[in-house]
């Protein structure tokens, strides 16, 4: 009863602390909220009573001088289970040490990531996001990064409402920026009211055919070339659905 009282009151704080980091950064209404699973340790019990078995099969071979029966039980059936229940034990434990208590709650103007007890504030109109296979890495409001997993519940459900939201922010932004004659660069690629280039060199919109990931490489194709001239890593590529966004309206306005 206690332990639950305490947990309670924990709660409670933190909502209180969570409450005051979003109004503090202007994030707006609270829209969802994300927590992190816990490993079922119960849903072991099967595994661990079925290891526990074919060891003392193995055992039982040996005292009783059935050495073939303790070799092909123990090392074929009883030691590759107790290996198996050990690594997902293992993982279970440091998933739990890494993420107990952690959410993440996403707002209008923003998103805050509670984990370890910090509680961490970012903005879209602010924050630069990569993306490294399904990490998503965000800058906060003091320049330092948040790391977002698969661990949050439903990824795809708050990636998607991120990225619109990062587009919705960024956008406008960005199409002043070329309206008054302007670059806007996306690492080493950049792009302007007519072209898009690297350091080397660029290509107007018109000739642009093909935009898209593979392996983890983002790719511009342009017409006539089998190569694509300009390409960048994902993890390197800040911003990926605002160049996205951009990319599609210049490419439809040329």
């Amino acid at each position: 009863m206690h332990a639950e009282s305490s947990a309670s009151r924990a709660e409670s704080e933190l909502s209180v602390r969570i409450s005051a980091a979003a109004e503090a950064a202007h994030l707006g209404r609270h829209q969802a909220t994300y927590p992190v699973g816990m490993p079922s340790w119960t849903k072991l019990w099967g595994s661990a009573l079925a290891t526990a078995f074919f060891v003392a099969v193995a055992i039982a071979g040996v005292l009783t001088g059935e050495a073939g029966i303790a070799v092909i039980i123990g090392g074929f059936v009883a030691l590759p289970l107790t290996l198996r229940l050990l690594l997902v034990v293992a993982r279970g434990m440091r998933h739990q040490s890494k993420y107990r208590g952690a959410r993440l709650d996403l707002y209008q103007h923003g998103l805050i990531q509670v984990q370890h007890d910090r509680v961490r504030t970012v903005r879209y109109d602010t924050t630069t996001m990569f993306q490294v296979l399904d990490h998503y890495y965000l800058t906060d409001t003091i320049g330092q990064r948040v790391e977002l997993t698969k661990a949050f519940s439903d990824q795809q459900l708050w990636v998607r409402a991120i990225e619109e939201a990062v587009v919705s922010a960024r956008l406008a932004p960005a199409l002043a920026a070329l309206e008054a004659g302007q670059r806007v660069e996306f690492g080493k690629i950049w792009v302007s009211a007519a072209e898009v280039g690297d350091e080397k060199s660029s290509a107007p919109w018109t000739q642009v055919d093909d935009i898209g990931a593979r392996a983890s490489v983002v790719g511009i194709g342009v017409k006539g070339k089998r190569i694509r001239p300009y390409y960048q890593a994902m993890s390197e590529f800040p911003n990926l659905c605002v160049f996205y966004a951009l990319a599609e309206r210049l490419r439809r306005s040329t």
